[in-house]
């Protein structure tokens, strides 16, 4: 059965949180989703959301840098990081970027890309995180963004090939 998922950001752009969790329920829906999770109560979410009958369906990462090789550390402790926010809001989905496009070879940021998400894995395995990659529309919102092919994002999760990826 398909679900409405509400992004929280989107539809309640000025209401705290934890208020707007309590309206998706209130409005009869059972899933929502928030990008930023930097600045929440994070149990007090859990709380609302386990009053309210709504699942907190994803939130994003911290770091959107894998087609960097070099930032690669950074971004693993971003992704710590968000894994031990899903954890305390109950969480089980993050959402990440993969990246601006660097302007190196595609090749290589393909591979930087795959290698960041192969050296995520421990990190997952130890949260029971699953983490999903976002191909963005680079021709109208996001210019210089690098993953803009579903295509490409397939063949990326079907080279990391592991379960929670």
């Amino acid at each position: 059965m398909m679900r409405i998922c509400i992004p929280i950001p989107c539809f309640f752009p000025d209401m705290d949180f934890v208020s707007a969790i309590h309206k998706v329920g209130e409005l009869g829906f059972d899933a929502a989703e928030t990008y930023n999770w930097k600045g929440l109560d994070l149990e007090a979410v859990r709380n609302a959301c386990e009053e309210a009958n709504v699942e907190l369906i994803s939130m994003c990462t911290t770091e959107f840098n894998m087609t960097n090789p070099e930032m690669r550390q950074k971004w693993l402790k971003g992704l710590k990081e968000s894994c031990r926010a899903a954890g305390l809001a109950g969480v089980k989905h993050l959402i990440t970027q993969v990246g601006r496009d660097t302007g190196a070879e595609r090749r290589l940021q393909h591979e930087s890309i795959v290698n960041a998400l192969r050296a995520a894995r421990p990190i997952l395995e130890d949260t029971g995180v699953t983490i999903m990659i976002e191909p963005l529309n680079t021709l109208v919102n996001h210019p210089g963004y690098y993953l803009w092919k579903a295509k490409e994002a397939f063949d990326i999760i079907h080279e990391v090939d592991h379960p929670l990826v």
